[in-house]
């Protein structure tokens, strides 16, 4: 199957997306001061324009060209639409793949971005069920020469601690993993910091990647590189800054959420639109409802 192809956006600064597959495949969000997208709903049509410093483009709900008035855009697929936000940091930038169903429909998509040939998954035990099979298979279609290896934590915040580091390095260190090596985080926040933080430490520091399963990692936790656990007299006051090699936002799994974490990763974009763009924040209040619809 051939990969779909990529939209591009660039984004110099600190950026904010979320996702709304409940309106079309094709329904992304972003808000920054240089660029924003609207999805504005046009029965029968929903159509995305995509705001650019130097124009925009619209697609269709099947991610069709409906026009067209910057370069930045170079392509579309009707099937299995993936827009890449590049996340400009010189030399330690790193792309946002976002779409819907990344990990069935976009053979190489991981594997292109493991630079040998091990790999060492990490998910917990909700997560694990429901996509560690998906992320193993995706893995292994661009590359079947990856040996991937998987870690099942405990799922919940109390596990988010240096226990939990220390049971990555053992998995690393059983299975060998040299430095040419790649750990994936798959999860949500918890599961995206003990990664990243093994990740920075392992080996003086390995290659990670991250495929957030929950809204608010995907909106917040899964970009920056803020990596780390908590400490018994407070959070987060144990860890790193280590960039991801790439971030792989599959707008599927969040039809695994609770509404109670669906509305938690909301709170996190309104919260942008609050501090940074009025326009984004009243386009939200406009359209709860329909995004919250599933």
């Amino acid at each position: 199957m051939a990969a779909a192809s990529l939209s591009s956006i660039n984004i110099r600064q600190k950026q904010y997306c979320c996702s709304s597959p409940w309106l079309g495949a094709s329904s992304i969000l972003f808000s920054n001061n240089q660029s924003r997208a609207l999805l504005l709903k046009k029965s029968p049509l929903v159509v995305v324009r995509v705001k650019m410093e130097k124009g925009y483009v619209q697609m269709d709900e099947e991610c069709r060209l409906v026009s067209s008035a910057t370069g930045n855009i170079n392509g579309y697929s009707n099937n299995h639409p993936m827009i890449t936000v590049n996340v400009d940091l010189g030399p330690r930038s790193y792309p946002v793949y976002i779409g819907s169903g990344l990990l069935d429909h976009q053979p190489g998509l991981l594997s292109r971005h493991v630079e040998g040939k091990q790999a060492l998954i990490v998910t917990n035990s909700k997560i694990a069920p429901l996509f560690l099979d998906k992320t193993v298979n995706a893995l292994k279609q661009g590359n079947p020469q990856i040996s991937v290896d998987t870690l099942i934590l405990p799922d919940g915040e109390q596990f988010k601690n240096m226990e939990s580091v220390m049971k990555v390095f053992d998995a690393a260190i059983k299975a060998r993993m040299d430095r040419r090596c790649t750990f994936v985080a798959v999860g949500g926040g918890v599961v995206g910091d003990i990664c990243g933080y093994a990740a920075a430490s392992y080996l003086r520091g390995v290659n990670y990647i991250h495929v957030p399963t929950t809204f608010m990692s995907q909106v917040d936790s899964s970009v920056g590189g803020k990596t780390g656990v908590n400490y018994r007299v407070g959070k987060n006051l144990i860890g790193a800054i280590h960039q991801p090699e790439c971030v792989v936002v599959d707008t599927h799994t969040l039809n695994s959420l609770p509404n109670r974490e669906l509305v938690s990763g909301f709170a996190e974009s309104i919260k942008c639109g609050l501090v940074r763009d009025g326009q984004y924040f009243e386009w939200i209040e406009n359209n709860l409802q329909a995004l919250l619809a599933r």
